[in-house]
C-alpha cells in the first residue's frame, strides 16, 4: 500500500508556519492532529471527506481543509493535493474561533499562488515529539 506524504509550505525566508503552529498546540490537540493525518494518509483520495476533510468552494477552488476537533474547539489545516501524486501540501492552519474563515482561506490561497510562481517551497512534513511533550 502506498501512503500519502504530507508536505508544508515554507516561505523564501525559511519560515515554516505549520511547524510553529503545531508547536503551539496543546498535547491533546497535537495528538488529534497526528491521528487525523495518519487516518487520511492511508485513505485513497476519493475517501477524503467529512468530517476529516472537505474541499473549499469558489474562489478557493483546488484548496481543501483537513478538519479536526478537540473538546469543543475546531481546527482547520488548508492545503492542496500535489505537487506530485500521493502528496498533500499544507499551506496554512488555524483554530476555528468564528464561522467566517475568509482571512485564513485567503492566506492559504496566497501561498498556493506563491508556490505556483516559484516563491517559497514545500518541505516534507513530519511531526516529531519534543522531549518535554512525551508522557512518562
Amino acid at each position: 500500500m502506498t501512503l500519502r506524504v504530507f508536505f508544508a509550505f515554507e516561505s523564501d525566508m525559511r519560515a515554516r508556519y505549520l511547524d510553529d503552529w503545531v508547536e503551539a498546540l496543546s498535547e491533546d490537540e497535537e495528538n488529534e492532529f497526528v491521528a487525523t493525518l495518519e487516518g487520511l494518509r492511508v485513505l485513497p483520495r476519493h475517501l477524503w471527506r467529512r468530517p476529516q476533510f472537505d474541499l473549499l468552494s469558489e474562489p478557493y477552488q483546488g484548496i481543501g481543509e483537513i478538519r479536526f476537533k478537540v473538546e469543543r474547539k475546531q481546527f482547520r489545516v488548508f492545503g492542496i493535493f500535489g505537487p506530485k501524486p500521493m502528496q498533500f501540501t499544507m499551506l496554512h492552519a488555524c483554530g476555528k474561533q468564528r464561522s467566517n474563515l475568509r482571512r485564513e482561506m485567503n492566506i492559504a490561497a496566497q501561498r498556493k499562488r506563491m508556490l505556483a510562481n516559484g516563491q517559497g517551497t514545500a518541505y516534507e512534513f513530519t511531526i516529531t515529539r519534543r522531549p518535554d511533550r512525551e508522557t512518562s
